[in-house]
């Protein structure tokens, strides 16, 4: 069966052939006993284990199956169902970490996609692979993706490093790409039991993009959670990158609490190839 996977050795289109994914050249790669693909080569990696740890993983998993952040999911869903016309469009999660928008996304079209997300943390491709039945799973390079020359109608980026080239080269003519990054007020009490000063993200997405994208629309997306239970608040503070730079009295001080009222904002864009 075809699909939109390319070989990472040779960029040849790679088939699936029973239980693995093969270039014409032969070069093959299993699907693994999860049913994700490891399409990341060694020498694409720059430590031995890159991306989120397992640990980042389960606590993310933990906090977005509460249900904070669906309002985020049921947008980004209704975006899509907007943009994309095709009955069957190719959607790719770059930067899909254990897969939750992947699959809610997936789940909730009217349409029926054809999903795929790619991650550089196997763990994490791990996971959302074994959730997500009904998405293509891989472990990839945002810098290099494994991703043929215009396959995709849509993409999704979401608190995902971003790159520009490679998003415009898979995209087809006048595809889509939703981009989600943080805005200003995201997460502002608990930034404010860590630091001293704590200064507004730069939300959006960078000059770069107006070379090959126009943007179609921008939305803040802003409301207020209450997290009620020591285990949110801790499945909270160990899924973002703060906890690991936090001195050990200010992280007891923070997982001590059991009852905190949060900002989460968030600015998504919907961009159109040019």
């Amino acid at each position: 069966m075809l699909s939109i996977l390319k070989c990472p050795v040779c960029e040849l289109p790679l088939s699936q052939v029973s239980s693995s994914y093969r270039c014409t050249n032969e070069h093959s790669f299993d699907v693994a006993k999860e049913g994700y693909i490891n399409l990341l080569l060694s020498n694409q990696k720059k430590s031995k284990d890159p991306g989120d740890n397992a640990e980042m993983m389960q606590h993310r998993r933990q906090f977005l199956e509460r249900g904070y952040y669906q309002p985020l999911a049921e947008y980004l869903t209704s975006e899509i169902d907007f943009i994309c016309s095709d009955e069957s469009p190719v959607l790719l999660d770059v930067g899909c970490g254990e897969g939750y928008y992947t699959g809610y996304v997936q789940q909730n079209l009217a349409c029926q996609p054809n999903c795929y997300g790619v991650d550089i943390s196997k763990k994490a491709v791990q996971y959302a692979a074994k959730r997500y039945r009904d998405v293509v799973f891989m472990v990839g390079s945002v810098a290099q993706l494994p991703v043929l020359d215009e396959s995709a109608d849509c993409l999704i980026n979401i608190f995902a490093p971003a790159n520009v080239a490679e998003f415009a080269r898979i995209l087809k003519d006048d595809g889509y790409l939703l981009v989600v990054t943080p805005a200003a007020n995201h997460l502002r009490q608990l930034r404010e039991m860590i630091y001293d000063t704590i200064r507004p993200y730069e939300s959006g997405t960078s000059a770069d993009f107006g070379q090959r994208f126009r943007r179609i629309k921008q939305h803040n997306l802003a409301y207020q959670i209450q997290l009620e239970s020591a285990p949110d608040i801790e499945h909270l503070f160990k899924m973002t990158p703060f906890f690991w730079s936090t001195p050990a009295e200010k992280q007891a001080l923070i997982l001590g609490r059991n009852h905190i009222e949060m900002d989460v904002s968030f600015s998504i864009e919907v961009l159109q190839k040019l």
